[in-house]
């Protein structure tokens, strides 16, 4: 018997490795950054909105942390998330927010 999978079980596989993905991302943010550091709180918050199944939100809250505190992130992270955006079809958002300028090489 073949079992095929459906497009919505793809991208639900897709949203669920995206949202892995940007989890990991803000977890080494926040390993990096002092725990006084004002961006502190607000990647705690979107790593909490990743736990509520709104990816989507989380990655526009990242991107915007980053540009608005000034959090630099590695080329290897950018990496990561831009993968994510595509996995769940958000690049939008990264183009929108422009945070090229706040990765690192």
């Amino acid at each position: 018997m073949r079992t095929s999978i459906g497009r919505r079980e793809v991208e639900n596989m897709q949203g669920r490795e995206s949202e892995k993905v940007l989890s990991e991302v803000i977890a080494e943010v926040r390993g990096r950054l002092e725990a006084s550091h004002p961006a502190q709180n607000a990647l705690r918050s979107a790593a909490e909105v990743i736990k509520h199944d709104e990816a989507e939100m989380a990655l526009d809250d990242f991107s915007h942390i980053v540009k608005f505190y000034r959090v630099f992130i590695t080329a290897a992270e950018y990496g990561k998330v831009h993968s994510a955006a595509r996995g769940l079809d958000m690049v939008e958002i990264l183009e929108e927010t422009n945070i090229l300028p706040f990765v690192n090489p």
